[in-house]
């Protein structure tokens, strides 16, 4: 049986299910990973994506499975 990777990184989306509007994209077995596959998400979407409109538009985070998201702008 896998594992379950301890990290996700995803981005902000304004018409998200979950309270703090963070959609998982990947997962990563450290925080480090986590963080650059957020600021990766967060790069290309100033470059190719379309505003949502809210404050965190344009924004990457990561967190812990079960901890509070991290943004990156």
């Amino acid at each position: 049986m896998q594992e379950k990777l301890a990290y996700e990184a995803g981005v902000w989306e304004q018409a998200s299910d979950e309270d703090s509007g963070f959609v998982v994209w990947s997962y990563h077995s450290t925080e480090a990973m986590a963080m650059k596959a957020a600021r990766r998400y967060a790069a290309d979407l100033k470059e190719h994506g379309p505003a949502t409109g809210g404050m965190l538009s344009w924004s990457g985070g990561y967190r812990h499975v079960d901890g509070p998201v991290t943004w990156i702008m």
